[in-house]
């Protein structure tokens, strides 16, 4: 039996806005475990789902981002995640006057350099 994740996905989407409704709620369970056990069936669930964006570099030339960097200040959302907490090490090589990191979340995985120009403010954007 053939899968149609596009039958699987527009479904979620039409029962998401009522997931206080509890017949709602027990289909998207019961379609988010389908998606689960199919990916998991399909070797997906073992990959890194971040390991292309570890892996992405800078496409502009050093050069000219060091130019426009250097001696800046910076402002990183979102700076404790995963590709947040990256670009703020990146920003490093720049020589920047300051990186400010935004994050709500104070308790990452991720690692940013300890470093005099990085300053971390918990809060939300939003």
């Amino acid at each position: 039996m053939e899968t149609n994740y596009d039958d699987i996905y527009r479904r979620i989407w039409e029962l998401a806005p009522n997931v206080g409704d509890g017949k709602a709620y027990k289909e998207l369970n019961s379609l988010t475990k389908q998606l689960i056990n199919i990916f998991d069936e399909q070797g997906r669930l073992n990959d890194d789902p971040f390991a292309s964006t570890r892996e992405r570099t800078l496409s502009e030339p050093f050069e000219k981002l060091y130019a426009i960097l250097r001696s800046s200040v910076c402002l990183v959302t979102g700076g404790l995640g995963c590709v947040g907490s990256t670009l703020a090490n990146e920003l490093l090589k720049f020589d920047p006057k300051q990186i400010i990191i935004i994050d709500r979340n104070k308790n990452s995985k991720y690692t940013v350099h300890q470093h005099p120009c990085i300053t971390i403010v918990h809060g939300d954007i939003r």
